[in-house]
């Protein structure tokens, strides 16, 4: 038997948006229905290493959509094997749970980097963040995961941030003021390959996609922010 969602996301969703002004669009979705500098240091454990940092969060989320991600015809954009997928999905598992080390050693094989990220520009939340180190050969995604915190149901996901001007930052905002467990921003420009095989929001084969799967469950309701 479906468990029924809840339904309480929805009120903050729609407060947000009278108050944010130029959201074009939001789509929520239950999953039982859709499948600038900053001051950092490392940390060194578990023979691996994970970067610690701080800031503000959505400034840096931005700052790689601007200067990392592949942009439009760059042809960068792979989707993952069932093994791949499994990967980031324990690596995101481990990150939930605020075991950077043990992510970061799995990272290495596809080089991503662990990140321990201290939100300065709100309420110091520390969450774990998973991105692909430049160059870009995959391009499956910048992830964000609050650890071990209770929080709503809610994942924000950005699946255009390059071609939907902004929205990676809409989705951090939404994200912070949602209290949303996580947070999946797509890794290149929507037409990044000429096949539109890179457009996360309607690819089942993508990273983004697979990782909507498996790591939410019945509960969870996905809100993207889009913009025309």
């Amino acid at each position: 038997m479906r468990k029924k969602v809840q339904k309480y996301s929805k009120k903050p969703i729609k407060e947000y948006l009278l108050a944010g002004g130029f959201v074009a669009l939001v789509l929520t979705i239950p999953l039982s229905i859709v499948l600038n500098n900053q001051n950092q240091n490392r940390q060194t454990h578990a023979a691996t290493t994970y970067e610690v940092t701080s800031g503000d969060l959505k400034a840096f989320v931005q700052n790689i959509v601007d200067t990392e991600l592949p942009r439009k015809d760059s042809e960068i954009f792979t989707e993952p094997t069932t093994g791949e997928v499994n990967d980031f999905t324990t690596m995101l598992t481990q990150l939930e749970n605020g075991h950077y080390a043990d992510a970061q050693i799995i990272a290495n094989n596809y080089n991503y980097q662990v990140i321990q990220y201290t939100d300065a520009a709100y309420n110091n939340q520390v969450v774990g963040m998973l991105k692909e180190i430049p160059p870009y050969t995959r391009g499956w995604g910048i992830y964000v995961v609050h650890p071990g915190a209770s929080l709503r149901d809610v994942v924000v996901e950005a699946p255009h941030p390059i071609y939907d001007q902004y929205t990676a930052m809409v989705g951090v905002d939404m994200f912070r003021q949602l209290g949303a467990k996580k947070m999946f921003v797509a890794g290149t420009h929507r037409y990044a390959k000429s096949d539109a095989s890179s457009d996360t929001a309607h690819n089942a084969s993508s990273m983004l996609h697979l990782l909507s799967v498996n790591f939410t469950d019945g509960n969870d309701w996905i809100v993207q922010p889009h913009g025309f």
